[in-house]
């Protein structure tokens, strides 16, 4: 049965869902090593689309923060994110939208995600609306940062700008 906004999960397969995590680690490092800062001690961080919960215990493993909520539409993966967290101060949740959280984040991740989102201006907003002030890596001043600013899709620049970040992370496959 199916819940409005959520799903019970994004593989009926439950071995390609465990290994989903697994396979974007390299990218999340990558990203991790790009775009966030050395001390995040005192940081409330927001991870839109966070499946399994893998970068959040990747980012605090290596940058510990104060808090984070992970979001995403898939119930089941939100349960095992859960499971997995230990003592991490991590909270996951089922839902879609980060304003509703009802949490104000210091920083904010919507990554692996864009894609399958139906509408960028909203998810845009949404984002906004859930942060304490726009931090967004690596250029706040570009045309993305801009256009998520003023609550509207950034979707042209953003194209443009996950090119850029996979030309910094096609290096490590060794392209």
């Amino acid at each position: 049965m199916q819940r409005s906004g959520t799903i019970s999960t994004w593989n009926r397969n439950p071995a390609d869902e465990e290994a989903m995590g697994a396979a974007h680690a390299p990218i999340w490092r990558r990203m991790i090593d790009v775009s966030v800062p050395e001390d995040l001690r005192d940081s409330t961080v927001l991870d839109y689309g966070c499946n399994q919960g893998g970068f959040l215990r990747m980012l605090y493993d290596r940058h510990p923060f104060r808090a984070a909520v992970g979001i995403d539409i898939a119930r089941e993966s939100v349960a095992r994110a859960e499971l997995l967290k230990r003592q991490r101060p991590i909270d996951y949740r089922a839902g879609n939208s980060a304003a509703a959280l009802g949490h104000i984040f210091d920083y904010a991740f919507s990554h692996e995600v864009l894609y399958l989102l139906p509408d960028l201006a909203v998810h845009a907003a949404d984002m906004k609306a859930a942060l304490a002030r726009l931090r967004l890596a690596p250029a706040p001043d570009s045309t993305v940062s801009e256009a998520l600013r003023q609550g509207k899709s950034p979707w042209s620049e953003a194209v443009h700008l996950l090119w850029s970040v996979w030309v910094f992370i096609t290096p490590m496959f060794g392209g």
